[in-house]
């Protein structure tokens, strides 16, 4: 029962049609028997400058904020996590004695999966397709946390993939640049053992979308989409046709969520119960 003593999560984003995440937590709060309720904020860009002030006037104690406002609610924040300042992105906040938190899961959500399906990503080259707030994570994840050396970011504005790279550059890391389908670009895809896309391109209800021609990929490849709605896109579909591992952003994504769940509440949410509350 909902009631004025019902702590209040939310996820920030726009557009929001697509988020499974009020069912992940909303899930996992009753299971934890926590008074709480976790609900959709589909903010538009005129209104996201004065995000953390709503919060505060709504009493709101914490959002996840997804695409496209990972980078830009960052000047709101009172204080940001050496993870996220790292990263350049925030994907968690958390208002604590009033005093706005900012904090990024998504790295860990991503790495988690290759730690699970026991793929040695620190060996392997790794195409990174984007330059928005979760690529920004993932790549300086990759570079600087992980300290790997064979990564390549590819997207189709060299200026943000410039701005991406100085980043890295700065905090010590490393990386390759590549315009999206440039002529430089095809001629090297075949040597990337990982192919990640970290864009909304082919997200519900573009599905028939994709970043690549999908006759690119090999049997020796590895893609994986953070999209998950739908579980299986066009750029997954295609790689899977050509005989290359596939890996979907539903793990990342209850993985991401696991851990901002564990920094409002301090307790761990139960990813397999998570997944078969999905699976209904």
């Amino acid at each position: 029962m909902i009631n004025s003593k019902t702590k209040k999560y939310g996820i920030v984003g726009h557009p929001l049609g697509h988020s499974l995440s009020p069912i992940i937590h909303n899930h996992s709060f009753q299971e934890l028997e926590i008074d709480a309720v976790y609900l959709p904020f589909n903010v538009t860009p005129d209104y996201i400058r004065t995000l953390t002030t709503s919060m505060k006037s709504l009493g709101v104690s914490g959002v996840n904020v997804t695409v496209p406002y990972k980078k830009e609610i960052i000047n709101q924040l009172d204080w940001i996590s050496e993870d996220a300042k790292l990263l350049n992105s925030v994907n968690t906040i958390k208002i604590d004695n009033g005093i706005v938190k900012g904090y990024s899961t998504d790295y860990i959500g991503f790495r988690r999966k290759f730690i699970e399906e026991n793929i040695d990503y620190k060996n392997k080259s790794i195409l990174l397709i984007g330059t928005g707030g979760a690529a920004a994570a993932i790549a300086t994840g990759l570079t600087i946390i992980d300290k790997h050396e064979n990564v390549t970011i590819t997207g189709r504005t060299e200026s943000k993939i410039i701005d991406l790279i100085s980043n890295i550059d700065k905090n010590g890391g490393k990386a390759e640049k590549v315009i999206l389908n440039s002529e430089e670009f095809l001629s090297k895809f075949s040597s990337y053992d990982i192919i990640v896309q970290i864009t909304s391109v082919g997200m519900s209800p573009n599905i028939e979308d994709s970043v690549i021609d999908g006759k690119l990929f090999n049997k020796d490849q590895i893609a994986y989409d953070i999209v998950y709605n739908p579980l299986i896109t066009k750029f997954l579909s295609d790689a899977q046709s050509c005989g290359a591992k596939i890996l979907t952003g539903l793990d990342m994504l209850i993985y991401q969520a696991a851990e901002s769940f564990k920094i409002w509440t301090g307790k761990e949410m139960s990813i397999e119960s998570v997944r078969k509350q999905l699976s209904k």
